[in-house]
């Protein structure tokens, strides 16, 4: 069996039509992530100034610049009262806004590598 495979040629030019076509299926699929990931850096990016304001409006309402201004103004009192300072600070600190402004960050980065690596695939020869 193994004497009979070796003798089985393929077709002239079988090879670079096959890898061609791999090429363009790829090309073409890049091109459809592109655009997809091109909407989501989009969505992002207003999704980080919207979380931006959210998370200063946040900041503003908790008192938590209060806290960490007293921290840096007195530093007799941080030494006396570091325990409760540093509590008070925990306590102020918006903890969703700063998960939901870090997630859209993630994401936002996640995207423009995606569109980058997409984006060469394209443009790039083979």
């Amino acid at each position: 069996m193994v004497q009979f495979l070796k003798f089985i040629s393929s077709p002239a030019g079988l090879e670079r039509a096959v890898l061609a076509r791999l090429n363009r299926e790829q090309k073409r699929q890049a091109k459809i992530q592109l655009v997809i990931f091109a909407l989501v850096d989009i969505l992002a990016l207003s999704g980080l100034v919207a979380s931006v304001i959210y998370l200063s409006s946040l900041f503003a309402k908790s008192g938590f610049i209060q806290y960490l201004s007293l921290i840096v103004s007195d530093g007799g009192l941080l030494f006396s009262y570091w325990r409760e300072l540093v509590l008070s600070l925990a306590e102020s600190l918006p903890v969703l806004g700063l998960i939901a402004f870090l997630f859209i960050i993630t994401v936002l980065v996640w995207s423009i590598a995606k569109t980058i690596i997409n984006a060469l695939v394209i443009l790039l020869p083979v």
